[in-house]
């Protein structure tokens, strides 16, 4: 829970996607993957937030 803490405390900018995308992928692989319990919305924050920046690099980091 404390992890989850931490990370909210992080203030994503479109100038740090690419280290924002790769917090994120490791708070959730951290928290047991996407599929785990209360992870989802994580993983929809981040692929709408990457969508909002428009950022490609930050985008081939998270694979389907």
């Amino acid at each position: 829970m404390a992890m989850w803490y931490r990370y909210s405390l992080v203030e994503p900018t479109p100038g740090q996607a690419v280290f924002h995308t790769r917090l994120t992928l490791s708070v959730i692989d951290a928290a047991g993957g996407p599929g785990a319990p209360g992870v989802a919305a994580a993983v929809i924050a981040l692929a709408d937030r990457i969508i909002d920046w428009a950022d490609g690099y930050a985008a081939r980091r998270v694979e389907v």
